[in-house]
This record gives C-alpha cells, sequence and structure tokens, in this order.
C-alpha cells in the first residue's frame, strides 16, 4: 500500500473490523500452548484456522494495510537504541532501522490485541488508529482513499 494515502474513516473502520472478528473467533486458549519464530509465522498461523473475514483478506495483508495507523509503542529503553543506532547509520541503515521499527510497531500491535482481555481494550487500541489516521489525514487531505 502507497503509505502515503490515507485510508477514509469507513474504510479503516471496515479492516478494523474484520480485525476484531478474528479476535472474537479465534481459540485463544491453543496460543497459550505456541511459540512463533517471527510475525509472519503468527500471522500464517491466524490465518489458517480462519475463513476470511468481511474483508476477504488475510490477516498480515489487512496489517499492512492499516500499517501507517498502528500506534508506535515508544519507551525510554528502545528510544535510546533507536537514537543510538540512527547517529550512525547511512541512508541504508536508516531504511532498515524504519524497517525494524515498523516491525516492532506492528508486533506489539498484534499483541496487544490477541492479550487483550476484552473487547472493549481492543477497541481503545482502535481508536488510537483512528486517531493517527485523521491526524495524518490532515496532511494528505487529497490523497485520501
Amino acid at each position: 500500500m502507497n503509505t502515503s494515502m490515507v485510508l477514509s474513516g469507513p474504510m479503516l473502520d471496515f479492516y478494523l473490523d474484520d480485525i476484531m472478528d478474528i479476535f472474537v473467533n479465534f481459540d485463544h486458549e491453543r496460543l497459550k500452548k505456541m511459540v512463533f519464530l517471527n510475525i509472519d509465522s503468527f500471522l500464517d498461523y491466524i490465518d489458517s484456522d480462519r475463513e476470511p473475514g468481511v474483508s476477504g483478506l488475510r490477516f498480515a495483508e489487512i496489517i499492512e494495510i492499516i500499517e501507517p495507523f498502528i500506534p508506535l509503542i515508544v519507551n525510554e529503553e528502545n528510544m535510546e537504541s533507536y537514537l543510538r543506532f540512527a547517529l550512525n547509520q547511512d541512508q541504508k541503515g536508516m531504511d532498515a532501522l524504519q524497517t525494524e521499527i515498523a516491525e516492532s510497531a506492528k508486533i506489539k500491535f498484534v499483541k496487544s490485541i490477541f492479550n487483550a482481555e476484552n473487547e472493549n481494550d481492543i477497541e481503545q487500541i482502535f481508536e488510537i488508529c483512528r486517531v493517527i489516521r485523521e491526524y495524518r489525514e490532515g496532511f494528505n487531505v487529497k490523497d485520501s482513499v
């Protein structure tokens, strides 16, 4: 997806509803007994055990689409590491750092959803996505889809 484009509010909600459907209809007990090598293996596992949602997309595809609106959780520990790394890198290194930060955000987002105790907790996370979308929309009014 072109990250310079901003999804409309209704389109973001459409994809967030699909994520909520995945959460509600997933057997969370099985996850407690599993370990995944990376985020991709987890997303593939989720998709292997479900029917396509309303969007007809795989979970990984939905996460890719909404990635620009996933909150970045920054704490003192990872900010210090990012800054130290960023100060010592060329453009290639900065691109790698950007990818690492985006992957970290996706992992924390998905973990937050699947570790949520109820749908209200997930709605709070989704509200942050909506706020990020609105903020980005202010910078990309003509690019909204």
